[in-house]
């Protein structure tokens, strides 16, 4: 009996320990960079982006198969039975022509960058005839031999020939940067949802104080009341400001659990986990930008350098540029003539045994050459001339939008500073105020207490607190926010966030 007790209490500290260790982990309070981390990990878009740029990685290798070696095989076989038509046919007239010929063939192929096409056949006949004028009862006809095809003008461009590969890695080109954006989307995306989640509990704990200060103050002029000190109007004054409270707080708390519930959805894909941020403004202040106050308006050129050379849409609109413009150089080289030199040899041999007949291809004694040059000028180039101007077109929108997408990145890196050096004196005034409206209140508590102003006048202080608090933690997240989508306009925000 001693034994089972003893293993009952092991079993109960155990399933104490396991309950201990999952409320830990479910109060474990997360920063910023954890939920920045957890977003890289598992958010769906970002899954889907990067299946987007495989998938543009295996367009590449896909273009290169035209310069794979390339080796088909065939083979035929055929029988035939026909009437002989006269004495020379060699099987008399009363018998008819019986042959069966099985034909072999394998050809491998190669092109090179430059244009030249190699191919190398073999082919091998094999036959047999009742025919008495066949001299070869079975006889074995081989043939090798190699073809050599160079473009003469346009084997100068190897560039031309690997276009499919070249815009194949243009593409993939900008996919990449299409991800590098949407990455920087989501971290801005997570970052300022973390930040909002953070408002709001601080929303709740200001709203939470003010409704404290109106439950007090009813049940002070309950008592008030009770001794015969506050009339039935002052009661229902102060029980209106108390349900007001109340209904603030629960707005509060809804908007705060529907944050939460966004930067789930981020972070996790789905609203099944709970979380709870680091809300230290100080702390979060100093992951986004230790050196903030340094930043200032002067600093508008320095800003767009920077971000010419790292924002992805304009690193993208670049690459549109360059595959265009490579594209429209291909189609102009469309124009040009075909003019082609084909140099052909083959060897071959007939016998009635294979070895025989492979000497003979061997030795080469049996050899057909051939030069062939040819140029190909089509009288009527519409459809060439149509397709170059598209790409012609194609180039000269790409510019336009290479053009409004430096000066939209422009404007906005413009605006974020302005607003950036706004909201820093916006935030001094601000804590100044807050710090003046909290010794007011002070005060106007204790002169309400003391009997010396009405409850109108303390309601209204509770107001003005309130209004106050909010307005600098408003300001503050506003800031911080600025700083992200500036992070953001210069494409810097995985090296500002550390990440």
């Amino acid at each position: 009996m001693k034994r089972m007790n003893v293993l009952f209490l092991g079993v109960l500290l155990f399933c104490v320990h396991l309950c201990a260790s999952a409320e830990e982990k479910i109060a474990e309070k997360k920063s910023l960079k954890d939920c920045l981390l957890l977003a890289l990990q598992n958010n769906f878009d970002l899954k889907l982006e990067a299946s987007s740029l495989e998938q543009k990685k295996q367009g590449i290798t896909s273009s290169q198969g035209d310069f794979d070696p390339l080796l088909t095989a065939n083979y035929s076989y055929s029988d035939s039975t026909t009437p002989s038509s006269s004495s020379l046919d060699g099987v008399g007239s009363a018998k008819p022509i019986e042959s069966v010929t099985s034909i072999y063939k394998l050809n491998l192929s190669k092109k090179f960058t430059f244009g030249t096409e190699l191919t190398i056949p073999y082919t091998e006949t094999v036959k047999r005839s009742n025919s008495t004028y066949n001299i070869f009862g079975k006889s074995y006809n081989p043939n090798l031999g190699f073809t050599l095809k160079q473009p003469l003008i346009l084997g100068f461009y190897p560039s031309y020939h690997r276009k499919n590969v070249t815009s194949a890695e243009l593409e993939f080109q900008k996919s990449n940067e299409d991800q590098k954006i949407k990455m920087s989307d989501t971290m801005l995306k997570v970052a300022t949802t973390f930040l909002d989640v953070v408002k709001f509990e601080k929303e709740l704990e200001i709203k939470t104080s003010s409704f404290k200060s109106a439950e007090d103050n009813l049940q002070f002029v309950k008592k008030k009341q009770d001794i015969g000190m506050a009339s039935a109007i002052d009661i229902a004054e102060a029980k209106s400001k108390y349900l007001q409270k109340q209904e603030g707080l629960i707005e509060a708390k809804k908007n705060l659990e529907e944050k939460r519930g966004n930067l789930l959805l981020l972070i996790y894909g789905d609203i099944e986990n709970s979380i709870l941020v680091n809300n230290d403004l100080d702390q979060i202040k100093h992951e986004i930008a230790e050196k903030s106050l340094e930043i200032n308006a002067d600093q508008y050129s320095e800003f767009l350098e920077i971000a010419m050379k790292n924002r992805s849409e304009i690193l993208k609109a670049n690459y549109a540029i360059e595959k265009a413009t490579f594209e429209k150089e291909c189609a102009g080289k469309d124009l040009l003539p075909k003019n082609n030199a084909t140099y052909n040899e083959s060897w071959q041999g007939m016998r009635g045994h294979h070895s025989d007949a492979f000497d003979e291809v061997k030795d080469r004694k049996f050899k057909t050459t051939s030069l062939q040059i040819e140029v190909e000028s089509p009288l009527f180039r519409h459809a060439s001339k149509s397709a170059y101007e598209m790409k012609n077109l194609q180039w000269q929108q790409e510019q336009l939008k290479q053009k409004k997408v430096i000066n939209e990145v422009s404007l906005e890196i413009f605006v974020l500073l302005k607003k950036i050096e706004s909201e820093k004196i916006r935030i001094q005034a601000l804590a100044e105020a807050l710090a003046a409206e909290s010794i007011k209140y002070d005060g106007q508590k204790q002169s309400y207490h003391l009997g010396k102003i009405s409850l109108s006048d303390f309601n209204q202080a509770i107001e003005d607190k309130e209004k106050s608090e909010l307005e600098n933690l408003k300001a503050k997240i506003s800031h911080l926010t600025s700083l992200l989508n500036l992070y953001k306009s210069q494409g810097v925000i995985f090296q500002k966030l550390a990440l």
